[in-house]
């Protein structure tokens, strides 16, 4: 048996008082908020910092290694140009690799400053120490949490 908007209807008209007593709590359970006058989502978006790496020179045979630290989190990612087994060694980063530039993206890392340092085969060739402005985002609506996300360049020209 299907219930048609009518019979809905009819019943709120007919039990209005106990919509009302009840009302904040089914508006509550449905995720309204009536401050903000909204629904907050339950997506998850995490901060994130994105690093472009420019004019890295990937000619040199060796395994290529970049290390960032921030606020006492490391993400090293190693990269053999002659190889498809490269990898970062923290779950919540992953990068792209372009011509002479590559992008490393970091969820959940979010530092006042960063320190890059590429080295190929152990041997030191450039380090970096940059601070970080982050932009803030409520993606789930106003007042439903913030997330944080900046963006950032470094230029290997020479290294």
């Amino acid at each position: 048996m299907l219930i048609g908007v009518e019979q809905v209807m009819q019943y709120l008209r007919r039990n209005r008082r106990y919509l009302m007593r009840f009302l904040p709590l089914l508006l509550l359970l449905t995720g309204c908020d009536l401050f903000y006058g909204h629904a907050c989502t339950l997506m998850y978006v995490p901060d994130q910092v994105v690093l472009n790496l420019n004019n890295v020179d990937f000619s040199e045979e060796g395994l290529y290694e970049f290390r960032v630290q921030g606020d006492g989190d490391v993400i090293v990612c190693q990269i053999d140009p002659e190889s498809t087994t490269n990898f970062c060694r923290d779950n919540s980063s992953s990068y792209e690799i372009f011509d002479d530039s590559m992008t490393l993206r970091a969820w959940d890392f979010a530092p006042d400053s960063l320190t890059v340092t590429m080295s190929i085969d152990d041997v030191e060739r450039h380090s970096d120490t940059i601070a970080l402005e982050y932009q803030e985002d409520e993606p789930n609506g106003e007042g439903c949490g913030v997330s944080y996300y900046a963006e950032a360049t470094i230029d290997f020209s020479g290294s």
